[in-house]
């Protein structure tokens, strides 16, 4: 069922999916990893921020085909929800890739001393031919990690963040009420108690 009104352009949980299956589509035909040479190097665990962009043929050629894909799903679909869960260039396919990479790869880390335990873990990197094992899910869900939550520097949380302190966890002054917030200090009538940002989560495990 279509949304209406202001939130046509927001981007629900199978606009995510289809953009994950469209990438699935475009690293089986075209083999992308395999262009962006320095996408698993030995620094791979390193943040992808950290790398300069680089300018050859091989980028122009990724950044064209990224580009053209926007645009196909921009005809394709109705409103511009999928095409905007696109990478627009190579930098950010890097970071989605990368993370579904690290994600897949922390699976097989060994993080017990259990040698029981041990036995049951799968020391092996996982292929970097990532079409052969990445789903449509993993890339949805690393699109709504990587291009769609904003990292905001200290600097602009001072200038613009808000302060919670309005509010304190602590036994209730109502008796058999058990714990909650309390106001810390006296609070107007139509003043904002506390801010709630909304933030999409793809993956109900992690709520687990």
């Amino acid at each position: 069922e279509s949304r209406k009104g202001d939130y046509d352009h927001v981007p629900r949980n199978d606009d995510y999916v289809k953009a994950g299956e469209i990438l699935l589509t475009l690293l089986k035909d075209w083999n992308l990893e395999n262009d962006m040479d320095d996408l698993f190097s030995s620094n791979l665990s390193s943040s992808v921020h950290q790398h300069e962009p680089r300018t050859n043929n091989n980028t122009d050629k990724i950044d064209q085909i990224l580009t053209h894909t926007r645009r196909i799903c921009s005809e394709i679909f109705d409103v511009p929800r999928v095409s905007s869960l696109i990478p627009e260039n190579e930098q950010q396919l890097k970071q989605v890739l990368l993370h579904v990479y690290n994600k897949e790869a922390a699976k097989n880390t060994c993080t017990s001393n259990d040698t029981k335990m041990q036995k049951h873990c799968n020391s092996e990197l996982p292929s970097k031919d990532m079409a052969d094992w990445a789903t449509a899910e993993d890339l949805a869900f690393a699109i709504a990690h990587e291009l769609t939550v904003n990292r905001r520097s200290v600097e602009w949380i001072h200038e613009n963040g808000i302060c919670v302190d309005n509010i304190v966890a602590g036994p209730s002054t109502i008796q058999d009420a058990g714990r909650g917030a309390r106001a810390q200090r006296r609070i107007a009538k139509g003043e904002i108690i506390v801010p709630v940002p909304l933030l999409h989560i793809m993956d109900r495990e992690a709520l687990r």
